[in-house]
């Protein structure tokens, strides 16, 4: 009866959370004052109404969207996840200023539809600022981490994806369709693929694009990997059309597993390590890691392969502005002044960098009324950093943010400060004497130590 009764309970709890859509408290949606958004429920508020697709939105606050990995069960034990603000009926046509603030761990799981991202469909909106972090995004034909179909002379500024995402045509990291668009200063290191893309047809499939159509993409790059797709597909652009796609000082590095098409209708440069396809669009100024995406072909006029010493080269990127859109930092690939991503690689300190990850035992232990927390992490990371007592309840979030690849330490006292302050823990008294698990998790690596508290 009781376990009855807590799974009523659990499943009431995600219904509620599904369908959670609360108003922004802050602005009125003009442009002189956007709607603040600060949380996943204002966000699922803009999705919830279309009424409200036409308006103008600043993000305020990092957001955690992981719980969309429960909403909106699909009847055989999965779920589909968030919904797309914008649809091919009534298309986003507003303004989202995403403030350099994060959207972390969105789920999207419509294998059976067109139009997918976080936004599914724009028409003359400005997208600015957005930054995804983790998640997954899956969907039929047009599919996006950012916007699955860019359309009507939509703009996106300055954002970037760092999730997978999977379908059937027209996929890219950040847009599926970008029509009319134009995407400038942005990148994708998210896998593009993900092993759903299907062997015998996925086409159009590009880390940063997957149809760049009478659109312009400049100053942007990809280093995520693609992995799959059958026709058309490219380590920046999967096509790149023939009536004026336009590609300008953009590079890419990612690993293309494609599986090239060997009908000789479609020629010969059916994928390629810039842009997969193409006819005409014409591409200036571009290149792609020839070492890195495993090839050193690309489409006639479609961008230029170089060796990764020779990416990692600034003399190497002709007419591209290294004083105010890009830098090299060390021995590395260049990236955005105005976003850059951490992501990238620090050669010049990899022999100081640790090799795995790893939570350290704390040190003292037990201890009262402190004691030190370590832990390593070789590459760039999303973590958290939480401590739980001995029921499995989480009594403190030490971190829960984004970090550079390097040791870390943190001090953990018994009286609670208010970094450490979580719900439903006074501030008063600090912790009891007892145990205390602390865990660790960094995408799919989590680990958890004990520790003891003595009064």
């Amino acid at each position: 009866m009781k376990t009855l009764i807590l799974l009523i309970v659990l499943f009431l709890t995600q219904t509620l959370r599904a369908q959670t859509a609360t108003a922004p408290t802050g602005g009125d949606g003009t442009s002189g004052s956007p709607y603040q958004i600060a949380s996943l429920e204002n966000l699922y508020w803009i999705a919830s109404d279309v009424t409200r697709w036409d308006k103008y939105y600043i993000q305020t606050a990092n957001i955690d969207a992981s719980s969309t990995s429960t909403w909106f069960t699909n009847g055989s034990g999965g779920y589909y996840g968030w919904i797309p603000i914008g649809n091919t009926a009534t298309k986003f046509t507003g303004t989202y200023n995403g403030n350099g603030k994060t959207i972390s761990g969105i789920y999207i799981n419509r294998p059976l539809i067109d139009n997918v991202g976080l936004l599914g469909y724009t028409s003359g909106a400005a997208i600015s600022n957005v930054g995804l972090v983790g998640g997954s995004v899956v969907g039929q034909n047009y599919i996006g981490g950012l916007v699955g179909f860019n359309d009507g002379y939509s703009t996106i500024d300055n954002s970037y994806n760092r999730g997978t995402v999977s379908g059937y045509s027209q996929i890219g990291g950040l847009v599926g369709n970008n029509y009319n668009g134009t995407i400038s200063k942005s990148y994708n290191t998210g896998t593009i693929g993900n092993g759903i893309i299907t062997t015998s047809g996925s086409y159009y499939v590009g880390g940063l694009v997957g149809h760049n159509h009478l659109g312009n993409i400049n100053n942007c790059y990809n280093s995520g990997n693609i992995d799959g797709g059958y026709w058309g597909v490219g380590g920046l652009v999967g096509y790149n059309n023939t009536d004026g796609g336009i590609v300008d000082k953009c590079y890419s590095t990612g690993h293309i597993s494609a599986y090239p098409d060997r009908d000789p209708t479609h020629g010969l440069y059916r994928f390629g390590g810039l842009v997969g396809d193409c006819c005409s669009g014409p591409v200036y100024d571009s290149y792609w890691d020839i070492e890195t995406s495993g090839t050193t072909s690309s489409p006639s006029g479609q961008g230029t392969g170089k060796t990764t010493t020779e990416m990692k080269t600034q003399s190497t990127f002709n007419g591209w502005d290294f004083t105010t859109v890009w830098e090299i930092i060390g021995t590395n690939y260049p990236r955005l002044k105005s976003n850059p991503d951490p992501a990238l690689e620090i050669e010049a300190e990899a022999n100081l960098l640790p090799t795995e990850f790893a939570l350290i035992q704390n040190y003292p232990n037990p201890f009262n009324p402190a004691t030190v927390i370590s832990y390593q992490l070789p590459v760039y990371s999303f973590i958290t950093l939480k401590v739980y007592d001995v029921l499995g309840n989480e009594v403190a979030v030490l971190v829960n943010e984004e970090k550079q690849p390097g040791t870390y330490e943190l001090e953990f006292q018994s009286a609670i400060s208010s970094r450490q302050l979580s719900s439903g823990v006074s501030a008063k008294g600090g912790y009891a004497s007892g145990v205390y698990f602390y865990q660790l998790r960094a995408g799919n690596f989590v680990q958890m130590k004990k520790m003891i508290v003595l009064k």
